[in-house]
């Protein structure tokens, strides 16, 4: 059941109408009920993975709390880890290991000749056990009390709107807005009811348009030019982000409707002028995560003495989120790619603060080439997260450097990525500029008004079948 299908706005309007009728408490109770109704529907059976989840931490949780000694605190922090990236490792990346240690036998001449088992990957797997390790380990901290009720922790761990494909919330925040009562404001509402029309434009309008463009040239193995592979990753770069960010949209407003205020996952990333603000700015919820639980934790380990450099550490976290993205060397490749390119820039920023270095253009002509330059580190990094396979997303960069021709069906598919691409730049310059869409439909009426019916216009006309989510497969 995704969120722009018939079934959705069905089960999400049935829940608002239940919900709006009961007290505190029961709303909790009702809510967890709904969230595993709607987990449900994908697979049931894996349903149990999120119990099992949520009792380890809630428990792990509760020892934590009522241990006065450090070690036995950390025995069940590690308890909690285990079990949760256990669950995580085998079910998505046991095969991935198990071909990848086979290969490299056969590298060396070792051929087995094994058949291992088809592995079905939950869905949003990645995203709760995240969710879930966090609320442990900030309790470890003593950054979080422990929830007394389990049943209000299952809801923190299962809630619906933004269970499958985040955002990854921290107990902090989501753990507060379970246990005290809501209220649902007209404003609520309102910001709610318009944030689930946005999702629907850039996922049906912008998302499935790009897609069209996308999908042909990238599974014709390399069969084309460099200019084909050109439009396509101009096309991706803009297609995943309008796609994840229409989830994000949906989530947040689903959420608001029930009086709960989920992060926001994305800050325009695409008008970021260097690659640190873009990691700043793109998937906040998970970047934010790995910072905080992974690579702080290394960067200020005392055994590691003054030989590990803080860019090593960065690059090798990137390497993890490469690798939490999907179980392939291709999403290895992708954040190890950033990895180097964040190192590279801390060394340039470094060097430059040395040699007291300082550039007396414009500042508008600084701002164009940081946000140029910025922009094209990711659509190769793209590359690496689009391709089909390892050596596919190499043929595509030799196509782009040794085969590029600007022909004219070439050109006017680059003015239909153009096309469909430029409402989210839009959307994004007015969320820097105003606090939100919502805010900026409150200032500028006759304007925003205009834009959400020309937004019913393109989805009328415009949308394409949908597909689901990119996110959904990690």
């Amino acid at each position: 059941m995704v969120f722009h299908s018939v079934e959705f706005f069905i089960f999400l309007f049935a829940v608002f109408g239940i919900y709006v009728c009961l007290g505190h408490k029961l709303q909790n109770r009702m809510l967890l009920c709904a969230s595993y109704l709607f987990y449900s529907f994908w697979d049931w059976r894996f349903l149990s993975l999120i119990i099992i989840s949520s009792i380890t931490d809630f428990y792990c949780a509760r020892k934590i709390s009522e241990q006065t000694e450090k070690k036995k605190r950390q025995q069940f922090v590690w308890i909690s880890c285990l079990i949760n990236l256990g669950i995580l490792g085998y079910f998505k990346y046991f095969n991935f290991f198990a071909e990848s240690f086979i290969d490299l036998l056969g590298v060396v001449g070792l051929n087995l000749d094994v058949t291992l088992a088809r592995i079905i990957l939950p869905v949003g797997i990645s995203f709760y056990t995240f969710q879930s390790i966090s609320y442990t380990i900030d309790v470890y901290r003593k950054q979080l009390q422990p929830a007394e009720s389990f049943w209000d922790y299952a809801l923190y761990v299962s809630f619906f709107p933004q269970l499958v494909a985040g955002p990854i919330e921290r107990g902090k925040n989501l753990l507060p807005q379970i246990i005290k009562p809501r209220q649902i404001t007209p404003d609520n509402l309102g910001e709610g009811l318009l944030l689930i029309y946005m999702g629907l434009f850039k996922k049906l309008v912008l998302a499935e348009n790009l897609a069209l463009i996308v999908n042909p040239i990238y599974e014709a193995n390399g069969h084309g030019s460099g200019g084909m592979v050109l439009v396509a990753s101009y096309a991706f770069l803009f297609q995943v982000y309008c796609d994840f960010s229409a989830y994000t949209d949906f989530a947040r407003g689903a959420a608001k409707l029930l009086g709960v205020e989920l992060m926001a996952n994305f800050r325009a990333p695409y008008l970021a002028q260097n690659i640190q603000e873009f990691w700043n700015r793109w998937h906040i919820s998970l970047t934010t995560w790995i910072r905080d639980y992974l690579f702080y934790p290394l960067a200020f380990k005392r055994f590691w003495g003054k030989g590990i450099d803080v860019k090593a550490i960065t690059f090798f976290t990137f390497l993890i989120m490469g690798l939490w993205h999907g179980a392939s060397w291709n999403f290895v490749l992708w954040g190890g790619f950033h990895g180097l390119v964040l190192g590279g820039y801390a060394f340039y920023k470094t060097w430059a603060k040395k040699k007291n270095l300082s550039w007396g253009a414009p500042e508008w002509i600084k701002i164009a080439i940081g946000v140029f330059l910025t922009f094209h580190v990711c659509f190769i990094g793209d590359i690496f997260f689009r391709a089909t396979s390892f050596e596919q997303s190499f043929l595509f960069l030799k196509l782009l450097i040794f085969d590029m021709e600007l022909s004219p069906a070439v050109i006017l598919l680059l003015r239909d990525v153009a096309i469909f691409s430029l409402p989210i730049l839009v959307l994004d310059w007015i969320d820097l500029k105003h606090e939100s869409f919502f805010e900026f439909l409150k200032n500028r009426k006759i304007v925003g008004h205009s834009m959400i019916y020309a937004m019913f216009y393109l989805i009328i006309f415009y949308h394409q079948q949908s597909t689901e989510y990119i996110y959904f497969q990690f």
